[in-house]
């Protein structure tokens, strides 16, 4: 677990607990089914008292994504593109999948 940051803040926690807590960038372990996955760089706040973690909405929707998302996409597509997809892939020095996403990703971004 990395630290990102360290901000002090008063702990939130429903006790009568007067510590401080450190905002933190930790890998969160997500269980989905029987599976353990990381979810990476997750800001919590820890208290350095009780150890009480709160969870910023930012983080809970990152790992909530996490839990309906798999990162598994099947899709179909021409041969003729599959075969271009790898050749380009191959010519980047990616495997095919790296390429893809990160042809996905730049496509997206364009489009924002």
């Amino acid at each position: 677990m990395a630290d990102k940051k360290r901000k002090r803040r008063r702990c939130l926690a429903d006790t009568d607990c007067q510590g401080t807590v450190e905002i933190q960038s930790v890998t969160y372990p997500l269980k989905v089914g029987k599976k353990t996955i990381e979810v990476p760089n997750v800001e919590v706040w820890v208290c350095q008292q009780c150890g009480e973690r709160f969870y910023p909405a930012e983080s809970s929707r990152k790992i909530e994504t996490y839990k309906r998302y798999s990162g598994l996409l099947t899709v179909r597509v021409d041969p003729e593109l599959h075969a271009r997809l790898a050749r380009q892939a191959q010519a980047h020095h990616r495997p095919l999948n790296q390429e893809i996403s990160h042809l996905l990703e730049q496509g997206l971004r364009r489009s924002a």
